[in-house]
């Protein structure tokens, strides 16, 4: 979940970037939860691009507004027509397996408070993705099986990239989650950081 802030700074930026020509309007988000790690940090601020339109792709970063009066934002997974499932925490896409190779591990990422054991750090890149992008695994979860499911004209099916705590597709909306997400609700793209913890100030988000 994202909230919009209104940071001095980051309104200066974007007005800067939008006179430019880099993007056509943009708003500065405060990210609260942990459901976009390790891309997104709870804590991290971002610029995000709005009034946009379609196509989307797989594997970009978008924010939407939820019947609940709220602002995510989530990785799409899949696009109108598309077959998505989840066997085992990776993502099946019509039919074939999406592949996922291991980077590392990152101690604390799975509870910060306590002993959790360190989440896995692992690379996954949806078809037409340009580039990989980074997801983390904390072990076996209820939302590592999701039952097939096409994806609906006019909709698009998101995912967070941390796969066992985000309220992304797999999770109904009576349970916090956000089922398939209308294309009319999509508000913006997520292009730039602002303030995160050790990254760039202006690095692109993917």
């Amino acid at each position: 979940m994202i909230v919009l802030v209104g940071l001095g700074l980051v309104a200066v930026l974007g007005i800067g970037l939008r006179a430019a020509g880099a993007i056509p309007s943009v708003h500065a988000y405060y990210l609260p939860s942990e459901g976009m790690m390790p891309t997104l940090a709870k804590g991290d601020h971002i610029l995000a691009a709005t009034g946009v339109t379609p196509p989307f792709t797989r594997g970009e970063i978008i924010l939407f507004r939820t019947g609940r009066g709220e602002t995510y934002t989530k990785r799409v997974a899949g696009l109108p027509g598309d077959r998505i499932a989840l066997v085992g925490g990776k993502v099946v896409l019509n039919g074939k397996l999406v592949p996922q190779q291991t980077l590392g591990t990152a101690p604390g990422a799975c509870d910060p408070s306590g002993p959790a054991p360190p989440a896995q750090r692992l690379s996954e890149r949806f078809p037409g993705e340009a580039l990989p992008h980074e997801i983390q695994d904390c072990g076996p979860s209820v939302a590592d099986d999701f039952a097939e499911q096409l994806v609906a004209p006019g909709h698009l099916f998101v995912l967070g990239d941390n796969r066992d705590d985000s309220a992304d597709s797999r999770i109904p909306p009576d349970l916090g989650g956000v089922s398939k997400v209308a294309i009319a609700d999509v508000t913006g793209r997520a292009p730039i950081y602002t303030f995160a913890r050790g990254r760039r100030f202006g690095q692109s988000v993917r």
